[in-house]
């Protein structure tokens, strides 16, 4: 990973693409670059990280890279807690919405069988009851599929995060001087071309 400073592999750069640093993973920080890579290859177990700096940077910081291998693994715990501390809420949180949409569900589900035997609820008929019951049988479904994608899918992304960052407390990582840094000259900003006006030119004098 190729970077104009140590601080983009934890925050947004701000690059134009007319930067030669300008890269792929210039759309977020680096190690939520990092990130999407391990979960694309959620079977890989070792993970090599290799970061180019300029090399004046490098000279200017002794121990940068024991200082930024200590930075992952803060990075990693704070985010990895995190990941888990959202699946634990979003857990509780789906059990208690699931225990009354499962109620709700039986109830309506047992009405709807009821009508659909008789052809009658209570005494009453009619299209408009018809079309009634069809909605609360399509409601209950609906109201129980939310707690169960929060306890299927959305726990199991959460436990992928977890591990992904995990395992980014024993990535093996190097930092060096990037072997080919982009001359001074194109590090300037560009400027934009000043627009001349063309020269007038003088109408044509009359004959006298």
């Amino acid at each position: 990973m190729r970077l104009k400073s140590i601080e983009h592999l934890f925050t947004e750069p701000d690059l134009s693409p007319f930067d030669p640093y300008y890269a792929p993973y210039s759309f977020a920080a680096g190690m939520d670059y990092l990130v999407g890579e391990m979960q694309r290859r959620p079977r890989t177990t070792r993970t090599e990280l290799t970061v180019l700096l300029p090399p004046d940077q490098i000279e200017a910081q002794p121990g940068l890279e024991a200082r930024t291998r200590e930075a992952i693994e803060r990075y990693a715990e704070a985010w990895a807690s995190s990941a888990r501390q959202t699946q634990d809420i979003e857990g509780v949180r789906a059990r208690r919405v699931l225990a009354v949409a499962v109620v709700f569900f039986v109830v309506a589900q047992l009405v709807y069988l009821w009508h659909s035997r008789t052809g009658a609820l209570f005494g009453a008929s009619g299209i408009l009851l018809d079309v009634a019951l069809e909605g609360l049988s399509v409601a209950a479904w609906v109201v129980v599929w939310w707690p169960l994608d929060q306890l299927l899918h959305a726990s199991l992304q959460y436990r992928l995060d977890e591990r992904a960052y995990r395992t980014l407390q024993g990535i093996d990582l190097r930092v060096l001087p990037d072997p080919n840094p982009p001359a001074p000259s194109a590090l300037l900003p560009l400027t934009p071309l000043e627009r001349s006006d063309p020269p007038q030119r003088s109408a044509p004098s009359s004959p006298s």
